[in-house]
């Protein structure tokens, strides 16, 4: 550790020397710092893979103008699941009313509900062919009766596909 009458010089060593990759001074545009290549665990990395039925699962959410938590979570397994023709279905907006630190869900002034937007979870799930739908919403604490707009989409998944 450097004591209080070290000089600048006598600190070059511990901050990697004087020169540069080339030999230049210290604030030589020609210095070269070492680049750190970090290799990804095999665990970790996902081949995309051709089709798989990720671009399909994507492109019903598109169409049908849907919020998921996997795109606004940005969760990690979403080609995964979108592969296998699923999704997590977020209801009642993209915006969350509560500043959870964890979360990736956009937070803020939330905007007004969709009347449609029962039909059009239904519709995915009846053109995704889905056993079981997963729904889930972002934190609404500017509306009363959660619960109720919860039973909506649920309703109409269950009067399409009976």
């Amino acid at each position: 550790m450097p004591n209080d009458s070290s000089s600048a010089a006598d600190l070059l060593p511990i901050l990697g020397g004087p020169a540069g990759a080339d030999g230049g001074s210290c604030g030589s545009s020609a210095a070269v710092l070492p680049t750190v290549s970090r290799r990804l665990p095999p665990w970790l990395r996902q081949n995309l893979g051709a089709g798989g039925g990720h671009g399909e699962t994507a492109g019903l959410i598109a169409e049908l103008d849907l919020e998921t938590v996997c795109s606004s979570a940005k969760c990690p397994n979403r080609l995964e699941c979108w592969s296998a023709g699923t999704a997590t279905f977020m209801i009642l907006g993209n915006v969350c009313t509560r500043p959870c630190g964890f979360c990736s869900v956009p937070k803020g002034k939330t905007e007004a509900l969709e009347a449609d937007e029962p039909e059009r979870v239904a519709e995915a799930a009846r053109r995704l062919g889905l056993g079981h739908v997963v729904i889930t919403s972002v934190t609404r604490d500017d509306r009363p009766g959660k619960n109720c707009l919860m039973s909506l989409p649920i309703c109409s998944i269950r009067a399409s596909t009976s």
